[in-house]
């Protein structure tokens, strides 16, 4: 699959992202702790944008929290996939987009943009929120492969996210759909591409469940 295709990063809350993976001219420097609390840190730090309450209100202190916390914000998010096949972006999901960039730009935060295809309700062993006319629909539907790279390249070229996430804990989905997964690897390579185009300077990779990577999780039946 090659080096770029899989990153191993566990989807978690909290992100230690390594500064070495990501270095190179105008990057920040390594994040500095509060006096007297130890040595420099060697890594960033994240803390995800789910709010406590679904307030606009509580939506914003999450970015702060995350600016008083470290250097990076999450935003893990479903394709929006009725959108991305019929083209026509609503105003809810055009303002939340100017939103979060000018809340992430506001704070001084990195923004890490996670494309969660897969139900975690179910183990993530199908793909959640499809319409009614695709549901049961895996990654070779042609509908479904065509609106995960749209809303790829809608992430790239308006986020311009340092990172960006291709699929989260997609083991898990390995783990229960082992022969659709596969097409979900040639579905990354191409979405992959379509983002480097468009944000050549984005790191792109998918995350992983760490629990089923160590074998601490039984394996479905």
């Amino acid at each position: 699959m090659g080096r770029r295709a899989f990153w191993l990063y566990p989807a978690l809350l909290i992100l230690g992202l390594a500064l070495s993976a990501c270095g190179g001219s105008g990057q920040r420097g390594p994040p500095s702790t509060p006096t007297g609390a130890g040595p420099p840190r060697t890594f960033a730090m994240g803390l995800s944008s789910l709010p406590p309450e679904l307030t606009e209100e509580s939506y914003a202190h999450a970015f702060e929290l995350a600016a008083s916390s470290g250097e990076v914000i999450l935003i893990q998010r479903t394709p929006p996939w009725e959108e991305m096949i019929s083209g026509d972006l609503s105003e809810e999901m055009v303002r939340a987009t100017q939103r979060e960039i000018e809340l992430a730009k506001e704070h001084g935060l990195d923004l890490f943009v996670a494309i969660d295809p897969t139900n975690a309700a179910v183990g993530r062993g199908e793909l959640v929120d499809l319409p009614i006319e695709l549901r049961g629909a895996g990654f070779a539907n042609e509908d479904v492969r065509r609106a995960f790279i749209v809303y790829a390249q809608y992430v790239a070229e308006n986020y311009q996210p340092k990172y960006l996430a291709l699929g989260v804990e997609i083991n898990s989905y390995q783990q229960r759909q082992p022969e659709d997964f596969e097409h979900f690897v040639t579905l990354y390579h191409e979405a992959y591409q379509a983002v480097k185009q468009l944000s050549p300077e984005t790191l792109v990779f998918p995350t992983f469940q760490l629990e089923v990577l160590q074998a601490i999780l039984p394996a479905d039946k």
